[in-house]
């Protein structure tokens, strides 16, 4: 039976330390690589941090801006030093990578987006896909995606990887157009948890989206969830009231294969790497009963369109061309003389 090892890294980062996020990623890159996985996914925004104050901190309060300029400092820019490294260990242990990562906008300095880096056996960064609408308190941070980021999914001798990032997987149009893409392998990146209260509501609702996404498409995921660790905790609460919030430490990772089969996991809320061997003769099986991108679908009944195209920030309009300067970006309306009508 041919079968491929795949990982979900289920950790913490060094939380909003740029540096020590990537020096960490790294090594459970290395770790998961040198026990053969060939696609490792990992949590949403590992490098450097989720922003889990705006659940307890109100938005304008000194204390989160505090923690705002700290992940706007610690976030990478892409491409970037920080990606070249995780490219390198990627390309030393031959997997593919899709790294959940806080991404600081090289176009508009002081924006952060929600993202996931897909990085290539050869070393290379084949994709990037940034969260569409940033959920719930998230929205204080991050900005919406751009639409040439709306979907990512990269060929590998297997089949397609695409991955959506935590709320993302509630959108039914979204996980439908990574099927179309002829996704295989899906890699579902979570935070340890979102909302006061929901500790286990989040943690199942994880692994309920993921399997409903593995029956209807025939595929594996690959659900990487990140966890609280103490120092974090310490980082971020500074009440008793605050840290109650937090009803457990995360985790709920888990790979779910085409059945909607546990292959391995849902982890309880520790540090670990979860592995699982995915059969490649299986989804054929299934496809032949239900293919819905392909004979059990009606596209003459339903058409699903997917723009992914910006739209610019400025569109000048009414210059007089006439007397634009030669090799002009833009020219604007000539100024009419006192007492003179424009022309």
């Amino acid at each position: 039976m041919a079968t491929l090892r795949v990982a979900a890294v289920q950790a913490a980062p060094v939380f909003l330390d740029r540096t020590g996020s990537v020096e960490k990623a790294c090594r459970l890159i290395k770790e998961a690589g040198g026990r053969g996985a060939r696609i490792i996914g990992f949590p949403e925004g590992f490098i450097p941090a989720h922003p889990y104050w705006f659940h307890f901190e109100p938005a304008v309060s000194r204390r989160a801006q505090q923690f705002n300029q700290e992940l706007l400092r610690n976030a990478i820019t892409v491409p970037g030093p920080e990606v070249d490294a995780l490219c390198e260990v990627a390309r030393e242990v031959g997997a593919y990578v899709v790294m959940g990562i806080c991404e600081r906008s090289a176009e508009a300095s002081s924006t952060l987006y929600n993202s996931q880096l897909f990085i290539t056996p050869e070393g290379a960064l084949a994709a990037k896909h940034q969260k569409l609408v940033p959920t719930h308190a998230e929205r204080v941070v991050h900005a919406p995606g751009l639409r040439r980021y709306a979907l990512a999914c990269i060929d590998t001798p297997w089949g397609g990887l695409g991955g959506l990032i935590c709320g993302e997987h509630s959108n039914t149009l979204a996980r439908f157009a990574l099927i179309a893409l002829k996704e295989r392998f899906h890699v579902g990146s979570w935070p340890a948890n979102f909302a006061a209260g929901s500790a286990r509501a989040m943690y199942e609702t994880k692994n309920i989206n993921a399997r409903a996404h593995c029956l209807e498409g025939n595929l594996v995921v690959i659900n990487a969830a990140g966890v609280l660790s103490d120092k974090i905790r310490a980082m971020l609460c500074d009440s008793e009231e605050k840290a109650a919030i937090f009803g457990s430490n995360g985790g709920g990772s888990a790979i779910v294969g085409p059945g909607g089969e546990y292959l391995a996991g849902p982890l309880a809320g520790e540090e670990q790497i979860l592995y699982a061997e995915a059969d490649l003769a299986g989804f054929d099986e299934r496809g032949l009963m239900r293919d819905i991108t392909g004979h059990y679908q009606r596209a003459d009944v339903f058409h699903l369109t997917v723009t992914c195209e910006d739209t610019p920030l400025m569109t000048i309009t009414g210059a007089n061309r006439e007397e634009a300067t030669p090799g002009a970006r833009a020219t604007r309306p000539p100024v009419a003389p006192s007492g003179e009508k424009p022309r």
